[in-house]
């Protein structure tokens, strides 16, 4: 089997293919499930920090009833058990899971604060309870109907401040990739400590972005993946801070294009809430068998092969990535072509996304 290891959050992982923050860590039992199944890291659902009323929290936000559970949910305001309104009780969570997946499978900590000034102290209280590193969900800032403060990229920069003064563990900071100027974002954020970004899916444009001006190359908002893609080949260029990818993660087809973007991790919700742990180890094999059908063994040589980082030539990259991540597509594998490619018998021919790093680097129309 190809070896599938990344760094991510200044951790070597088995797989980039990681749990994001949800109910699915908020039972031990389940979280032991996900680290056999082969989940590179888990991310537990967010600390919420303050005073909460959740029945106000979630009639604030927009769209239908439908929609506003879906929105309260990814933003951490649904269903909240009580040791995630608590942060004894969630430092402790945090060490039963840490407990029980051992030290192979990095567990992170999430966290939500309802004000900027709530930031500091929560994330100090939970960085000594020892998570591999914190998930600053300032999603949930966007998505809970705060009064829209007049440069919110200021807000988050002096959060990230903040908590870096008085915490040692690895920070990353969780996103919409929304606005021209996301790559100054992410630049600013790294100065000031961050070590990732994670770019997150959403239902709807945040009122904390509607000012921001959207790029007009895109076709659509932040819940497109295309425009996730889009930004990790860029910000994956950014030197020194790591970029995962976020929300509605389906396929392998996903996992690979996200990577050759040049994603570090991939996180992965809302299949494992319907399919279980049994989708990690798919995700796991199809991605195996994909790198070695690309004729390598290690996932490493083939991320960010569609990443600013490896041109230097605009109109090169343009034509790689059209064809590589707008055009291309992973044909669908069946079990005895999975074991075939991992044995190494597979063919290594074009798989609609292109068969060798050379042939990325150097693209030709076609």
């Amino acid at each position: 089997m190809a070896d599938l290891g990344t760094r991510y959050l200044g951790h070597r992982l088995q797989t980039p293919v990681v749990v994001g923050a949800s109910p699915l860590t908020d039972d031990v039992r389940s979280a032991e499930a996900l680290a056999e199944a082969g989940a590179g890291m888990l991310t537990l659902r967010s600390l919420v920090a303050g005073p909460l009323s959740l029945g106000v929290e979630v009639r604030r936000l927009p769209g239908s009833e439908r929609h506003r559970r879906q929105h309260a949910m990814f933003a951490g305001l649904l269903d909240v058990p009580r040791f995630a309104t608590d942060v004894e009780e969630y430092c402790e969570h945090l060490a039963a899971i840490r407990r029980a997946v051992g030290a192979s499978v990095p567990v992170v900590a999430s966290v939500y604060a309802r004000s900027p000034q709530s930031w500091e102290a929560t994330c100090r209280r939970v960085a000594a309870a020892g998570p591999a590193g914190i998930e600053l969900n300032v999603y949930g800032m966007y998505a809970n109907g705060h009064a829209v403060p007049r440069d919110p990229e200021e807000v988050i920069v002096a959060i990230v401040r903040a908590v870096r003064q008085h915490v040692r563990v690895p920070v990353a900071v969780k996103l919409l990739p929304v606005g021209r100027t996301l790559i100054r974002f992410v630049q600013r954020l790294r100065d000031v400590g961050a070590d990732a970004v994670v770019l997150f899916n959403a239902f709807h444009r945040s009122d904390w972005f509607r000012g921001l001006e959207h790029d007009a190359r895109l076709p659509g908002g932040p819940a497109d993946p295309v425009v996730r893609y889009f930004w990790i080949s860029r910000v994956s260029a950014v030197e020194g801070i790591d970029v995962a990818y976020s929300g509605g993660v389906r396929s392998v087809d996903q996992v690979a294009k996200a990577t050759l973007c040049g994603a570090a991790a991939v996180q992965v919700v809302s299949l494992l809430m319907h399919e279980g742990p049994a989708a990690v180890r798919r995700l796991n094999e199809d991605l195996a068998a994909w790198v070695a059908s690309r004729g390598q063994r290690k996932l490493r040589a083939l991320q960010g092969e569609v990443s600013m980082r490896r041109y230097r030539l605009l109109d090169a990259f343009e034509l790689a990535y059209t064809r590589e991540i707008l055009l291309g597509a992973l044909p669908a594998m069946h079990s005895r072509e999975r074991r075939e490619a991992r044995s190494g018998a597979h063919g290594r021919g074009r798989t609609g996304i292109a068969a060798s790093g050379a042939e990325a680097r150097g693209p030709t129309a076609g």
